[in-house]
């Protein structure tokens, strides 16, 4: 039903400290207010599962972040402005067709040897501390460990240079809110990030071009030259995989196992039947996305609930709530590790889906195994406490105490 002329629809702010802490209450209401809600000046959220899909493969809708004025990037002119620019996430039409390939191509061939053994065997290594009772986090003792390890060695990187790259990487990957400009001390902080992440990822760059290896760095130096793409592009998609591949699949298992905390008798379910884990990764992925919205610039008009979004507005595509939408998942605030099917949207959609959806699941269903495997009980051993993040659905700090199988 479209909405009388001249009432606005209800706005919602993500930056709410009750959103962050719980946002699926609010959408709930929201969707039923309407498909859209306001988010700002030349903002709309969409929220409900047919149109959130719908919009992820609508060509009407582009991905290029631009000031109002179209010429000087969302995030400013400085580093952190180019770099959003040149990454995967920024690009459209052919240069995305041609990244894309080169980056899928890339991670499909360090995947040839197989990724869940050796994810397996860095979960058993990083749980051995607390099964033997010492206090244990799943955030700084398992999920940020884990995937700090995971890809150092997708891009070939021996573990000293960890300390080199984490730091920035956290911060720039968390300054990036799509629809939000940055405060000026934000930006500084963000360009001095990127500047060194350019300085780290260029020196590895320019050594797997000469001596090339089997990892990421050399598949992608590889490209150098094909089809326009210059070593500015490569380097900065480089440093674009150091926060993009990282806090997601983070927060989906700090997630997941949150989840099962809060949920025991799915977690009994699941140790019981382990053949369930594969519908329970993406349950979890369902059930608390890790990221809660992705951002598209209407490019040309677009009618939504009896309202037409004009070019140049900007869309959050709620991706938290479509996976929340009752008129499309059964009891879609319950946790059920058995859903299926389960064609939740967490990944995204359409030419800018996820490319590392592959080996974040192969993460999750061998962090999960070896969880229930190791242990008879994961209980919580203190208050949980979530990110400060309008987009991210992550935890600073989860707290457990682990039983030994």
């Amino acid at each position: 039903m479209s909405r009388p002329p001249g009432v606005l629809p209800p706005r919602f702010d993500p930056l709410d400290p009750e959103v962050i802490a719980d946002p699926y209450p609010f959408y709930a209401r929201l969707r039923q207010a309407g498909p859209v809600c306001r988010a700002g000046v030349g903002t709309w959220m969409v929220l409900r599962y047919a149109d959130v899909s719908a919009l992820l493969n609508d060509k009407r809708l582009g991905n290029r972040r631009a000031g109002e004025d179209g010429s000087t990037p969302l995030f400013g002119a400085g580093p952190s402005g180019t770099l959003s620019q040149r990454i995967i996430a920024g690009r459209e039409g052919p240069d995305h067709v041609t990244l894309r390939g080169l980056l899928t191509r890339s991670l499909a061939a360090t995947r040839s040897r197989g990724w869940r053994p050796r994810v397996e065997e860095l979960v058993d290594e990083l749980l051995e501390p607390g099964l033997d009772g010492a206090p244990f986090d799943v955030v700084a003792d398992l999920a940020f460990p884990l995937q700090a390890r995971i890809v150092c060695e997708l891009l070939g990187l021996p573990p000293a240079e960890r300390e080199r790259i984490w730091p920035a990487a956290v911060d720039l990957g968390r300054a990036f809110i799509p629809y939000r400009l940055p405060t000026p001390e934000a930006a500084a902080a963000a360009d001095r990030a990127v500047a060194h992440l350019r300085e780290c990822v260029s020196g590895w760059f320019d050594e797997r071009a000469r001596d090339p290896r089997d990892d990421l760095i050399s598949h992608l130096a590889s490209g150098l030259g094909r089809d326009g793409l210059d070593r500015a592009d490569l380097v900065d998609n480089l440093v674009f995989l150091l926060f993009a591949g990282f806090e997601p699949t983070m927060n989906m298992v700090a997630n997941g196992l949150s989840a099962l905390l809060a949920h025991p008798g799915e977690q009994a379910r699941l140790a019981a039947d382990p053949s369930l884990t594969s519908t329970a990764v993406e349950e979890f992925l369902r059930y608390d996305a890790p990221t809660q919205y992705t951002m598209r610039i209407v490019r040309e008009p677009i009618e939504l609930g009896g309202r037409v979004l004009r070019p140049g507005r900007l869309l959050l595509l709620v991706l938290g709530s479509a996976n929340r939408d009752e008129r499309r998942f059964a009891e879609p605030d319950r946790l059920d590790v058995s859903r299926h099917p389960n064609p939740h949207v967490s990944f995204g959609g359409g030419a800018h889906h996820c490319t590392g959806w592959a080996l974040a699941r192969v993460e999750g269903e061998a962090v999960v195994a070896r969880v229930l495997s190791r242990c008879a009980a994961i209980e919580p051993a203190g208050p949980a406490v979530r990110l400060d993040h309008p987009n991210f659905r992550a935890h600073e700090s989860l707290p457990v105490r682990l039983r030994a199988a």
